[in-house]
């Protein structure tokens, strides 16, 4: 065959390529351009040169292996443990290539679903946000052939019944090609290939009893993803070395901020759903971790250039998801002591990690010094963990840790010894232990106050406990924002400290309103939790936040020791008394906890700290024997509440001490103890009969306990009982006649006894709250009387020119007093005719007997100079109605007055409001009043369970009543929970549609204690336009309510 000749296209070409390589040289020199930039230039060109190759071939590398995962398993490249897929690697996770197939069947129409988002939602959306970008647009979309798949899933089984837990590793690697345009600046940029790497956990709740079975799906990663993208076009810049890492961290947080924990993704499959509690449910737990010491770490600091080796300045930094602590650095150690305390927040068990690096402190670059880590399910289960660990990647070095979890409880039986034991624990770490976590959901606020210039805010929320402040996400030019945000606090002492709110401005200047809230208010509670609209202080007075504050305490209990167990390990066939070799069984909650065998010891000290979670509980102590089933040596089944106030009372709890402060009682315990029966061998009798009675005084019969212990001569226990009196409350008449099991002895032994209360009665019986109030027969028959003073004639000439010589003319105003109020016009200057068209309105009795005095005066510097009186009988003016008259005024020589006087009568409907309001639209007056088209009639009659002041005292309740721009304010109650005022108040309604009453309670008009808003709307869709009935107060106890009617006219 003939040679093909030479292309003149590819000649240009090749020619083209060599002076475009060539003339950047050629215009540096040129330019006088440094060597120096044309090096870094030509460096910043390789690097970029090289990741962009390196992405390319990690994504073909990974396309390849997922094309043919099989293939790849079996050669040696991809044999190491890193390399293969989780269902080989954890036997607990399973392969779901049918799930794979029905994703690659549905990932086109995923493509043209993301498509149709990004064009037509997407889009336009950037361009309607920014003036520069109005000519943004995508020109390709494109997902690609290459579905996401799902490498294994692993279900868990151990958690909740209510709910299915799925850990599902994903793999990601999609020849994706989205390019973006914007035409104005001639700019082009784009995506070509993504790999996203990581485990999501998903969960189905709540499991419901109907379609579609699950009522929620939540989403979210426990740790971040590994993220790699492969850019095209303006966007290659993020590929040179430097600005990679930034670019794929900034995107990496932006992924972080919904989609890994403690953030979730939440897609409500049904209505009616708590979307907050899904999206923001309360932590696992806590786990309080004790960096204490390391040993044999690495020597990182040579001296003399490495000739002579010395030691390190270690330190640690932990990682639990988000929360990341660092402890300070010990100089010149290979063994640090750093004794610090760190407490964490555990959202997800299992799945969140403890991870621990040691770096070794140095000016420039800290040395690397080793990792470790530890799922903190193990912490869970084992609830105490104190151990070595060594730490991985490095020749050796090991750290000693105390992982504490501590359970979240939902009441107060333990937060004094909590608080006290938080005393004795001691830490290099500025903060002390916690005694509880506090969680804040941040919802919604209303009818917040506008900015300077009348312009919408832009609201955020910051939040503060102690020193420790959280700011919410910043919602745009509304008055109404919705933030649904969750905040985590640790909590040293409840009883003592505070929630801070703040609403303000994104500026951080302008402050939109603020609230306190005390945590002992929660505590008062019996779920401990405020979840409700709070009234906002320095605020609107109608705006109002909607926060769920949830308190939960941390438990921990120990077991310390036993004492007289009964000995089961006989020697010489029986012949010799031996001791016994116990343990203890503690059950809780289908929980089961065993401690460590105490060898032949009838007093064992055991030490050993477990969770409670608030439930019955049973303990069961036994001894332990190598060659047959142990040995039962008695149990002890009770609440968790009486085991707190029995076992511990006299050894570790100190009762209240009222120093000589008598105490009523509540009652008279009586107790008649007859026999015992098989109590353990004694020199006497096992069966001794004593039938002997006491009386006990009673102080609170819910709290107080009978103990009963039995001895042989006072000096060797043999057993004890322990009652609680509620127990007797239970009973029919009182009484518990029969034999009750010893605790601490034989299974077999018991005594005989009889133990009756007699309960003082009270003196005054209970009260019932009434249903409705109960307001004097005259409450809302009152009517509005509307003055229209609209001109004057013929007054007297008052102001004389030239020392009276010349007559001048009067500066008229005129005063209307009725009952003791007065109205008073603006001054017409130099007029004897004066036109004021002013409009007052007042509301009275339809019985008043009252006159309606009118008196005109001349402004003067001094002394003003009277023009004239006249009065008008106000039962004439309801006789009539309507009245529109020419009055002259009386004293002076000559002048009247034109009033217009109408009686507006009321009526219990609304059927003519809209006639009313387009009526008053018409009218204007000089003195911009705005007639009245409705009346609100309140009648503020009681409340009740108040919450206390913060000194614990009961409040001197007083309630203040706004609608628009008028106040009133109650009497201020004795001090009581349960305040009566029975006051009446009215208020002239303007538009009844958009107006609110808002009642604002507070302890002697400083300490807030709840409020209420109620829009007059609501009024109208009732058949009488009344609501009469019982408000709960927002802001204060669930139990708190305030009686009132509200009616209009």
């Amino acid at each position: 065959p003939e040679p093909r000749g030479i292309s003149a296209v590819a000649v240009l070409w090749t020619f083209g390529k060599c002076l475009g390589a060539l003339l950047p040289v050629y215009l540096a020199g040129y330019y006088r351009v440094s060597t120096s930039l044309l090096v870094f230039g030509m460096m910043v060109y390789t690097g970029w040169k090289h990741a962009r190759e390196a992405k390319e071939t990690r994504l073909r590398s990974a396309m390849q292996l997922l094309d043919n995962e099989e293939e790849y398993m079996s050669t040696k490249a991809f044999r190491g443990k890193r390399g293969l897929p989780a269902w080989v690697s954890f036997p607990d996770v399973e392969k779901v290539e049918w799930l794979n197939k029905v994703m690659h069947q549905v990932w086109p129409f995923v493509g043209q679903y993301l498509e149709k988002l990004l064009v037509e939602t997407i889009a336009p959306s950037i361009r309607a946000q920014n003036a520069h970008l109005q000519t943004l647009s995508f020109t390709k979309v494109d997902m690609g052939d290459k579905a996401m798949k799902v490498v294994g899933i692993k279900a868990h089984t151990e958690n909740d019944k209510g709910q299915v837990l799925l850990d599902l590793y994903i793999s990601y690697v999609g020849n994706v090609e989205i390019n973006v345009e914007v035409k104005r600046y001639f700019c082009k940029a784009g995506v070509k290939g993504i790999q996203l790497h990581g485990m999501m956990r998903v969960i189905l709740e709540p499991l419901i009893g109907d379609v579609p079975i699950v009522g929620a799906v939540t989403m979210f990663f426990i740790q971040r993803p590994k993220l790699d993208i492969n850019w095209t076009g303006l966007t290659n810049m993020l590929d040179i070395p430097g600005l990679n890492v930034k670019s794929d961290s900034m995107i990496m947080d932006a992924i972080a901020s919904f989609l890994v924990l403690p953030n979730r993704l939440v897609i409500p499959l049904v209505p009616g759903l708590h979307v907050a509690q899904l999206r923001s449910p309360l932590p696992r737990g806590v786990v309080r971790i004790h960096l204490l010491e390391a040993q044999n770490i690495v020597a990182k600091d040579n001296y003399m250039k490495g000739v002579m080796a010395g030691l390190s300045d270690p330190y640690a930094i932990l990682r639990v998801g988000p929360q990341t602590f660092t402890s300070k650095h010990v100089d010149n150690t290979d063994s640090p002591k750093w004794q610090e305390i760190y407490e964490v927040i555990v959202h997800e068990v299992p799945g969140q990690e403890l991870e621990v690096e040691v770096y070794d402190k140095d000016t420039d670059q800290d040395d690397f010094l080793g990792r470790t880590k530890l799922d903190l399910g193990i912490v869970k289960k084992s609830i105490v963990v104190d151990d070595w660990f060594n730490l991985k990647e490095t020749p050796s070095g090991r750290v000693h840790f105390r992982l504490e979890w501590l359970a979240l409880l939902p009441g107060t039986d333990r937060l004094e010894q909590m608080l006290k034991r938080n005393e004795s624990v001691t830490s290099k770490t500025a903060d002390p232990p916690s005694s509880a976590i506090l969680v804040i959901y941040l919802d919604k606020a209303e009818a917040l106050p506008m900015k300077k210039g009348n312009k919408q805010p832009d609201p955020i929320v910051q939040l503060s406990v102690q020193d420790i402040t959280r700011e919410s996400k910043t919602c745009y030019t509304t008055i109404n924002p919705e933030w649904e945000e969750a905040f985590t606090f640790f909590i040293q002492d409840p009883r003592k400290q505070d929630i801070d709110i703040q609403v303000k401005d994104a500026d951080r200047v302008q402050t939109l309103g603020s609230l306190t809230i005390p945590l002992s208010r929660l505590l008062s509670n019996s779920n401990l939790s405020l979840d409700q609209w709070f009234q906002l202080d320095n605020s609107g007075s109608a705006s109002r936040i909607y926060i769920n504050t949830v308190l939960r305490g941390l438990l921990r209990i120990h077991l310390l020791a036993g004492t007289n167990l009964v000995p089961k390990d006989n020697l010489m066939g029986g012949m010799v008394k031996g001791k016994s070799d116990p343990y203890v069984k503690i059950n809780i909650g289908g929980e089961t906890f065993v401690s460590r065998v105490i060898k032949s010891n009838l007093n064992p000290v055991w030490n050993e700290m477990y969770e409670l979670p608030g439930q019955d509980l049973q303990i069961e102590v036994f001894d332990k024997d190598m060659d047959m089933k142990d040995d039962f040596m008695g149990r002890l089944k009770i609440n968790l509440k009486d085991i707190i106030d029995s076992q511990f009372t006299d050894q570790f709890y100190s009762r209240q001490s009222y120093q000589n402060k008598a105490v009523p009682s509540a009652g008279l315990l009586f107790v008649f103890i007859g026999q015992a029966d098989s109590l353990p061998v004694c020199d006497r009798t096992t069966s001794p009969e004593w039938n002997e009675a006491f009386c006990f005084l009673v102080r609170d019969p819910r709290e107080d306990i009978l103990v009963v212990k039995l001895s042989h001569s006072w000096t060797l226990p043999i057993g004890s009982l322990v009652v609680p009196i509620r127990e007797l409350l239970s009973e029919p008449e009182l009484v518990l006649d029969q034999w009750f099991h010893l605790d601490g002895t034989s299974p077999a032994s018991r005594v005989l006894l009889r133990v009756e209360l007699k309960v003082e009665e009270l003196p005054s019986p209970t009260t019932t709250q009434p249903p409705h109030t109960s307001p004097d027969f005259s409450f809302a028959s009152e009517g509005l009387l509307r003055i229209h003073l609209l001109e004057a004639q013929h007054l007297v000439a008052k102001d004389n020119l030239m020392g009276g010589m010349v007559k001048g003319k009067s500066d008229p105003y005129v005063k209307i007093n009725i009952g003791g109020v007065t109205f008073k016009s603006h001054v017409i200057k130099e007029n004897l005719n004066p036109t004021w068209k002013e409009m007052y309105e007042l509301v009275l009795s339809e019985h008043s007997v009252q006159e309606i005095k009118v008196e005109a005066f001349d402004k003067d510097l001094d002394a003003d100079d009277f023009l004239g009186r006249f009065s008008i009988k106000l039962n004439e003016v309801i006789r009539s109605q309507y009245t529109d008259q020419w009055y002259t005024l009386n004293d002076v020589k000559s002048g009247r007055v034109h009033l217009i006087l109408e009686w507006v009568p009321t009526v219990s409907h609304s059927v003519r409001l809209d006639q009313v309001l387009q009526l008053q639209s018409l009218q204007s007056y000089q003195n911009k009043a705005v007639p009245a088209a409705a009346l609100l009639f309140v009648h503020l009659e009681r409340a009740h369970s108040l919450p206390l002041k913060k000194s614990g005292k009961d409040p001197k309740a007083g309630a203040e009543l706004v609608l628009g721009e008028t106040t009133y304010k109650t009497k201020l109650c004795e001090r009581s929970t349960n305040p009566q005022w029975n006051e009446c108040f009215y208020f002239l309604v303007h538009n009844p549609k958009d107006q609110m009453l808002v009642v604002k309670l507070s302890s002697g008009w400083d300490q807030p204690m709840g409020s209420l808003v109620i829009p007059v709307n609501e009024l109208l869709a009732e058949p009488h336009l009344v609501l009469d009935q019982w408000f709960h107060l927002d802001g204060a106890t669930p139990d708190s309510q305030i009686l009132l009617r509200a009616e209009l006219k």
